[in-house]
């Protein structure tokens, strides 16, 4: 009986190298690990499970993270990069409402990491204490990153020199994280989530504009 040919890999398998293969198994997990938060918040969150919904094994979760905690802190840096504004974007009043527009359209249109972040922030409040540092720490960089435009839309002559530069700040990440939780919870219709991105981004061009 004449032997089968060998099956040839498709030219697109045959080409990734090992770093695109760990990076495709590194996006499947974290979208696994989305997909749990958001529908039963981190205590739906377990190795094994995580590998399960992605079609891997627990010990590839483990040798790619380790624990649950270095999972979940893998999902909130990149879902926090996942609503920044364009990197070839300057900053300033244009980029600080790019980001305001991004944060709010990627919520509205599902995006399942962002919305686990939310969760997972309001989650922080009252949970383990490694969580609330994980997202101390990511306020504080959303409010570096924040400051740096005021900053520079100050110098530009963009934004008036006279506003409460951590005031804005501090109002800003809170507008928009309950915007986010908002939307979330109320299962906003697009039209609904258009709405409050324009009143948004007005009230920021009313308030810093020269």
């Amino acid at each position: 009986m004449p032997s089968q040919p060998a099956k040839e890999r498709s030219p697109k398998e045959g080409t990734r190298t090992q770093r695109q293969r760990r990076q495709e198994t590194e996006r499947r997990l974290l979208d696994a690990t989305a997909t749990l938060v958001a529908a039963g918040g981190s205590r739906a969150v377990t190795l094994q499970e995580v590998g399960r919904l992605a079609g891997y094994s627990r010990g590839i979760v483990n040798h790619m993270f380790g624990t649950k905690e270095a999972l979940l802190a893998a999902l909130v840096t990149g879902a926090q990069l996942r609503v920044a504004p364009p990197e070839a974007s300057s900053p300033g009043l244009t980029r600080l409402r790019q980001r305001a527009a991004r944060y709010i359209d990627q919520i509205a249109a599902g995006d399942e990491h962002a919305r686990a972040f939310l969760l997972l922030w309001a989650e922080s409040i009252g949970a383990t204490p490694h969580l609330r540092a994980m997202f101390a720490e990511r306020d504080n960089l959303f409010a570096r990153e924040i400051g740096e435009d005021l900053s520079a839309g100050i110098a530009d002559g963009d934004i008036r020199p006279d506003i409460d530069t951590e005031g804005i700040t501090l109002a800003l990440i809170a507008m928009l994280r309950g915007v986010g939780l908002h939307t979330i919870i109320r299962d906003a219709a697009p039209e609904a989530a258009a709405r409050v991105r324009e009143t948004v981004l007005a009230f920021l061009q009313g308030s810093l504009a020269t």
